[in-house]
């Protein structure tokens, strides 16, 4: 999953009704807009897409559109509402962990530690998704002119 930037000219620009995705041709090669970023592109404008490399093409993160100078990156706000939500589960469950551990209950200590260490996970793979938006964004916005 290494970051990626292409750019070139949009050709091809094509929304499906059903699923809402947006997909296009950046410089020759297929792009897959995320709806945050689709009002940012028309078609033969030229473009400086970064995000990360998929089956169906790169998966924008960022977008830098030359022709009018106005970059966009993925709105984060829902991930760190769902890495706040990762966090209170981690430590609601790390609580009643330590309690149950303390009070005997080795069988429901092991569970609630579990899903602190699942409430972790989360925090972790949320944090990794904000940083690669950042890193999109930086990489797509300092393209020579």
């Amino acid at each position: 999953m290494a970051m990626e930037l292409q750019r070139g000219e949009v050709s091809q620009l094509q929304t499906e009704e059903e699923s809402g995705k947006t997909t296009c041709l950046v410089g020759g090669k297929p792009v897959v807009i995320h709806p945050d970023l689709a009002s940012n592109i028309a078609e033969g404008e030229e473009v400086a897409v970064a995000g990360i490399e998929q089956e169906q093409g790169l998966a924008a993160l960022a977008i830098n559109n030359i022709t009018h100078h106005r970059g966009t990156s993925i709105d984060p706000s829902n991930i760190v509402l769902a890495m706040g939500a990762a966090g209170f589960i981690c430590i609601v469950f790390f609580v009643l962990a330590m309690q149950n551990m303390v009070g005997g209950d080795t069988t429901l200590g092991t569970l609630a530690g579990g899903a602190s260490l699942i409430g972790l996970a989360g925090i972790i793979v949320a944090l990794q998704k904000i940083l690669a938006i950042r890193r999109a964004a930086a990489m797509a916005r300092f393209v020579d002119a």
